[in-house]
């Protein structure tokens, strides 16, 4: 069972043919999309009611943490969600179902939406959109400039969300609002994933998908602090299709470099040393050359 995976409306007609692809199908996705929120939310409400009857006779206490993983009082779990999407269903419905994940598990919950993060205007100015002009044109007959590589700086607002409110936990659930726990898992405690004494977790991906930035979990010590500063230094790299995404795996790389050879600033468990060391011979082929 699949622990956390990114929910679009796109997901709805994966087992579709393309033959039964007509026009009402946007109409009948977008239904069934709302439909899967809002049973979804209305279960979320069920079990806080339950739990809440449950507490009404019971001395209030911290959840139990599985060895080697942070009180579940000092994880939070981070949202960032941009100023001009904040109020849009999507992302509504993503913040109460994550409060209400958080809630049920003893974690705090932290909404970040600060416009100054938003967008970036130095950003902006250091490193422009590339434009070029395409072979057709519209019907006025002005050519027509096509985005080819726009790293976004809205990308980059979760990982500087984290930087900064990583000193107030443990550890930080890092989500994007597309990011959902799966309603059979939703009793499953992320934070024990950090039980055998890792410091930053990732999403796995499902096969012909690659590293996915919607989702981490980084524990506030030197080495999970080393990961963020890591991966933020590579805002600046301009490029990456995926801005942050493209980013993050370089720095996962770079972090399993460090860890295998003994060179993060904590010591690692790991024992065995490793004579092979990343040096970034992917980048060939992950940054788009023009």
């Amino acid at each position: 069972m699949r622990l956390l995976y990114a929910m679009g409306v796109s997901l709805a007609t994966d087992d579709l043919e393309n033959a039964s692809l007509t026009e009402a199908t946007p109409r009948m996705t977008k239904e069934w999309f709302y439909w899967w929120w809002s049973d979804r939310m209305r279960r979320c409400e069920v079990l806080n009611q339950q739990r809440e009857r449950r507490a009404a006779d019971v001395v209030p206490r911290v959840p139990s943490t599985a060895a080697g993983a942070p009180p579940a009082n000092r994880v939070a779990i981070l949202m960032s969600v941009a100023y001009n999407t904040k109020e849009t269903p999507m992302a509504t419905a993503a913040v109460e179902m994550w409060r209400c994940y958080a809630d049920f598990h003893g974690h705090s919950f932290i909404l970040d939406d600060d416009s100054y993060d938003s967008y970036d205007g130095l950003y902006g100015v250091r490193y422009p959109s590339m434009k070029t002009e395409v072979a057709h044109r519209i019907s006025n007959h002005e050519p027509v400039d096509v985005n080819l590589v726009s790293p976004p700086s809205v990308g980059w607002m979760k990982w500087r969300a984290a930087r900064r409110w990583l000193g107030e936990s443990d550890a930080l659930i890092i989500v994007d609002p597309d990011m959902l726990v799966s309603f059979p898992c939703y009793s499953v405690a992320l934070h024990h994933l950090l039980r055998q004494g890792a410091d930053v977790v990732l999403r796995d991906y499902p096969p012909k998908a690659e590293l996915n930035a919607g989702f981490a979990i980084v524990r506030n010590t030197p080495n999970g602090r080393f990961f963020l500063d890591s991966l933020l230094s590579k805002a600046a790299w301009y490029g990456l299709t995926l801005a942050d995404q493209d980013a993050l795996a370089e720095t996962a790389l770079q972090y399993v470099s460090h860890e295998v050879n003994n060179e993060l600033p904590q010591e690692s468990s790991i024992s065995v040393m490793n004579p092979i060391r990343y040096a970034s011979q992917c980048l060939d082929t992950m940054v788009l050359s023009i």
